[in-house]
This record gives structure tokens, C-alpha cells and sequence, in this order.
């Protein structure tokens, strides 16, 4: 993964200088890797370089022969869709804190979870995973939950939920409609509470 190039309009070649070690670790590891300086312009971050990636940088973005290019030229339109991610590149690479977080980035159409650092002041490393496929399962798991909430909320017949110790964890609209209660008067209270006096001892048995 040893990379010579020159950044655009400089005639001073930049090579990658991670050591023989690091290379090899980067070239075999699963996740993708990139090795990137950053461009600035008035102070802010513009556009950064692909000075170095790994194998899997390339399986994982699809982008390819990205080494001395810009960001710009290799992602299309990354200025318009993503110009957080560029905000997030510059602010590590300008103050050399690391950030980890979890993006969407619109141009490839992929969620990531990423781990930038700054290996000198005006690089970054990005070090990432594609997590498309976990984000779309959890989108659908809230979905689903969400479908359940409102079969449950709006039933025509009264349901609730009870803890072991026989305590409203939620109740519906047609129950709360039924004894004249709001759910916030009801959750957290005993169920018994909300039965004829003659049948709280039952009530209370039955959840014994």
C-alpha cells in the first residue's frame, strides 16, 4: 500500500509515510481504510485527497483507482449530499481529535460506522464498515413496533399491559375511554385500583 502522489496544483510529491507494520495491517484487515489529506480553503474544509486505501476499501465503497484524486471527482455531487461528512473529516483533521460515528452517506447510497483520527495535523485516517443491512433492519423493527402501537392504542376492545407485580405498563385508548382515566393516570399505578371495590382482593391474588 506504499502510495506516491502529488496533490493537485503542488509539485511536492506526498508519500505515504504509515510504516511498513501499519501497512500490512491495514491491507489484511476486514474493515475498509483510508489514508487522506485534507483540503482547505478560507479556513474551511473543502475537498480532501485519497493518499492510501486497503482492498477493502474498495469492496466496500465500490469506488475504485482512487489514490491522488479528490473526494469531489470520486464521489460525485459529495459537496450537495454530504457536506457533513466533509465537516467531520476537517474537524479532525484540524483539531486531532478522533470521532466515531455512524453516517449515511446519499452519494453511494450506504449506511457506514466510522472511526476517523488524524495521524498529523491536515490528515485524517478513516477507518469504517458498511452497516446498511443492520440500519434496514432496524428501520423495520421500529416500523413493526410502531404498526403494533397503533393496533394496540386504537383496538375497539380495552387492552392493557401489566409488570409482574400487576402494574399498568400502558393502556389503551378504549380502556382509558371505559373507566373515565387518562394512561397517565393509569401507568405506574396497581391494576386493582382500577376495579370494584369487592373485586380488588381477587385482583390482587391473581397476580400473586
Amino acid at each position: 500500500m506504499t502510495v506516491t502522489t502529488t496533490l493537485p496544483g503542488n509539485t511536492t510529491p506526498i508519500a505515504d509515510d504509515l510504516g511498513q507494520p501499519y501497512r500490512e495491517l491495514y491491507d489484511h484487515m476486514r474493515e475498509g481504510f483510508a489514508y487522506c489529506q485534507m483540503i482547505f480553503e478560507e479556513g474551511e474544509g473543502s475537498d480532501f485527497v485519497y493518499l492510501a486505501v486497503n482492498p477493502a476499501f474498495e469492496t466496500k465503497t465500490g469506488l475504485k483507482n482512487v489514490i491522488g484524486r479528490r473526494a469531489s471527482e470520486v464521489v460525485a455531487g459529495i459537496h450537495e449530499t454530504d457536506p457533513e461528512l466533509l465537516r467531520t473529516y476537517a474537524r479532525v483533521a484540524q483539531t486531532g481529535a478522533s470521532e466515531k460515528f455512524e453516517t449515511f452517506v446519499e452519494a453511494l447510497q450506504t449506511w457506514f460506522s466510522v472511526w476517523a483520527y488524524c495521524p498529523k495535523k491536515g490528515f485524517f485516517v478513516a477507518v469504517f464498515d458498511v452497516i446498511t443491512e443492520r440500519k434496514q433492519a432496524e428501520m423495520a423493527l421500529r416500523k413493526s413496533e410502531e404498526a403494533m402501537r397503533t393496533l394496540f392504542d386504537d383496538a375497539p376492545l380495552p387492552y392493557h399491559e401489566l409488570d409482574k407485580n400487576g402494574i399498568v405498563v400502558r393502556v389503551n385508548r378504549t380502556m382509558c375511554d371505559m373507566l373515565g382515566f387518562d394512561a397517565s393516570e393509569m401507568v405506574g399505578r396497581p391494576i386493582w385500583d382500577f376495579v370494584a371495590t369487592e373485586e380488588r382482593e381477587e385482583s390482587r391474588a391473581s397476580i400473586a
